[in-house]
């Protein structure tokens, strides 16, 4: 059964929606033309019968400079995320709310020399909180920071390097290799195969993206090697879309006057499909479903955790936005 939640899927209904805020994609994940900030969300609350888990979040981000080249690698940035779950349970070992918080900016290192050719490299540096109590469990804080270099080569973009986060769901404590490639994509980071195939090979993600036809668009992949998530969309009109989705969400929170090198993982899972509106603004988007597999572990890392409380499937309702100007 432990095994099984080493592919929770992340992002549901939408995975395209997120942007990752604080560590390397604060830094390289293309912007939008003319766009210098960029914010999404969402909140969803599951009726488990005897329970009820409401999970609300926000991301956002900001460039201060207007050069988009190698994905805004050129540019200092700054992002945040903000996660809340509030838990209503007469479970012992269930905390009344688990948050996160981080904040990170992201900013250029200069050309450097690897393997004998030139490459951009940039960095970020962050840190942040996850705990019952986010005034005053000094435990919940944790750092973030990131080293890479990219450059386009063999017909895409490369990019190598490390990244440490000290919340993370696997090996805290450790950084970890920086390394992908994607096929297609041009200097800005934009991928010029986009009207039928995208792709992104390595870590920490590893997706693929298939246009079937002007309409219709399948995403499946990997993000930090143990989150699987796959997505269906199609677009009705210009601005409204059909979405459909198997995932689920996990998070990790120190809890007040718990060991040091503990940490409780809240994981789900779920089916997903709704309705998306687009317009020049952003994107809102309502959806529904069922929950189900829903846990509360206890333990230092995600593979290796004990169960300490259980929540009945049950259904749910989402609501999504994301909005960039």
């Amino acid at each position: 059964m432990a095994k099984v939640w080493m592919f929770v899927v992340v992002l549901l209904g939408g995975s395209s929606w997120a942007y990752a805020q604080t560590g390397v994609g604060l830094a390289t994940s293309p912007w939008d033309r003319h766009q210098t900030f960029q914010a999404d969300g969402d909140a969803w609350t599951v009726d488990a019968k005897a329970d009820t888990l409401s999970v609300t979040r926000h991301r956002g981000r900001v460039r201060f400079e207007d050069d988009l080249s190698l994905g805004g690698l050129g540019q200092m940035a700054a992002g945040f995320e903000y996660t809340h779950l509030h838990l209503t349970s007469n479970q012992a070992q269930v905390p009344a709310r688990l948050s996160r918080g981080e904040a990170a900016v992201g900013f250029p290192l200069g050309d450097v020399v690897l393997f004998g050719k030139p490459w951009k490299a940039g960095g970020t540096a962050g840190g942040g909180w996850a705990s019952s109590d986010a005034w005053f469990d000094t435990h919940g804080l944790f750092a973030l920071g990131t080293v890479f270099a990219q450059r386009h080569a063999w017909g895409g973009l490369v990019r190598v390097g490390l990244t440490f986060d000290g919340n993370r769901s696997v090996l805290p404590d450790m950084p970890l290799p920086v390394l992908s490639y994607e096929p297609g994509a041009g200097e800005d980071g934009e991928n010029r195969d986009a009207s039928k195939w995208g792709l992104t090979l390595g870590y920490p993600t590893s997706r693929v993206t298939w246009r079937a036809h002007d309409k219709l668009v399948f995403s499946a992949g990997l993000d930090r090697l143990d989150a699987l998530s796959a997505d269906v969309r199609y677009d009705l009109t210009a601005k409204v879309s059909l979405v459909a989705a198997y995932g689920g969400f996990y998070d990790q929170f120190h809890v007040e006057d718990d060991a040091e090198h503990r940490r409780v993982f809240f994981v789900s899972q779920r089916f997903e499909a709704g309705a998306e509106m687009n317009g020049a603004w952003g994107r809102i988007g309502l959806s529904g479903g069922y929950a189900f597999g829903q846990e509360l572990r206890r333990g230092y890392g995600l593979r290796s955790t004990t169960v300490i409380a259980a929540f009945d499937d049950g259904p749910f309702v989402r609501l999504a936005w994301r909005v960039g100007f």
